[in-house]
């Protein structure tokens, strides 16, 4: 087909010659992170050779990620509050983009739902979706289905503050997701979730299957500055 590269051949992990692929996911891709950029060289759906950059960042950084902004998020409806975003509506948006990528679109879609009325200005807008959003988050939280799916992938995940106790984010993406349905209910969270830099996920998803990546991807926050080591917390 016009325009797609063709495949090259090199050694795999198992030192078998595969076809290799270069490929490139994002800056604008359902479920991913908006404007982050993976590189990465691809033999069957293996990921090799993997970088993570930015694409509005000189070298690929600025400041800290914000993924619930409204710039990058432009279906959502604006709200009086300049600043950031309450804990349970950036837990929903995180848990809307996992959904999504885990084969669940009919719970993705209700946790936007409940994340833009959270934004509402109408106090009987906002009851009506934190009910809504803590039924969901107990419906995604106590799936057997969805934990045994996803359970194993990243374990390990480096965290971007090192004093820190082991959290979420040093687990796999089943202790990931629960985090965000903790948040959303509202539930007090002793750790907070670490954000990775860009760098520090490179190197977690380096070797995975293409679908565990975006899984993977989709159950993290991605810093934008690499020297900020900052975390998530669930009453941010």
């Amino acid at each position: 087909m016009a325009g797609l590269p063709m495949a090259q051949v090199a050694p795999d992990r198992d030192g078998l010659t595969l076809d290799q692929l270069t490929v490139r996911l994002g800056p604008v891709l359902a479920g991913w992170p908006t404007g982050l950029v993976l590189s990465a060289s691809m033999q069957g759906d293996v990921l090799t050779d993997v970088s993570l950059t930015w694409v509005d960042a000189p070298g690929g950084h600025s400041g800290p990620v914000h993924q619930s902004r409204q710039a990058d998020h432009p279906d959502r409806p604006p709200h009086d509050d300049p600043g950031e975003p309450p804990g349970d509506v950036l837990a929903l948006d995180r848990l809307a983009s996992f959904l999504l990528v885990a084969g669940w679109p009919t719970a993705a879609r209700q946790a936007r739902v409940a994340r833009d009325g959270l934004r509402s200005p109408i106090p009987e807008v906002r009851d009506r979706a934190r009910r809504s959003a803590a039924a969901l988050a107990r419906r995604v939280g106590h799936s057997r289905t969805l934990a045994w799916s996803v359970r194993g992938m990243a374990a390990g995940t480096p965290s971007s503050t090192p004093q820190a106790r082991p959290a979420p984010a040093a687990h796999d993406v089943v202790d990931r997701f629960r985090w965000w349905c903790a948040a959303v209910r509202g539930e007090h969270v002793d750790d907070p979730l670490p954000a990775l830099a860009p760098a520090e996920l490179a190197s977690v998803l380096e070797g995975m299957e293409l679908a565990a990546a975006r899984l993977t991807v989709a159950s993290v926050v991605v810093d934008r500055d690499p020297a900020s080591a900052r975390a998530v917390s669930a009453h941010d």
